[in-house]
């Protein structure tokens, strides 16, 4: 089994999740995708069942991200992908159809992030 480290800025997301009512069973780690090509550090859900009915937000870490590595995360079903790196968070909206690429609408700073999930 593949061990993944922690990677402190998705725990920095997933902190955040826990502080606006996210509950602690609520959120799944090193999440596969596709045929075991591609794992998700984190994935949160709004409740059971976990599963892609109530995928919320997945999350992965990178610098300079491609929306082609935001697509891969499609498959959990979460509307957003949020994309943590070294000095900034990318919040990506996957749209309706797998024809369209995911859409990248903020950039925040990692003291903003807590504030992002509060308005939203």
């Amino acid at each position: 089994m593949l061990m993944m480290q922690a990677i402190p800025q998705i725990s920095q997301i997933q902190q955040c999740l826990a502080h606006i009512g996210y509950q602690p069973g609520w959120f799944k780690q090193n999440v596969v995708v596709g045929n075991d090509s591609h794992r998700v550090p984190l994935v949160a859900f709004s409740g059971p069942p976990f599963d892609a009915r109530t995928a919320c937000i997945s999350a992965i870490s990178g610098n300079c991200v491609n929306d082609a590595r935001v697509s891969d995360c499609r498959a959990i079903a979460a509307p957003l992908t949020i994309v943590a790196g070294s000095s900034v968070y990318e919040i990506w909206r996957h749209v309706a159809t797998s024809a369209e690429p995911p859409q990248r609408i903020d950039v925040i700073s990692p003291t903003d992030l807590i504030a992002f999930f509060e308005r939203n």
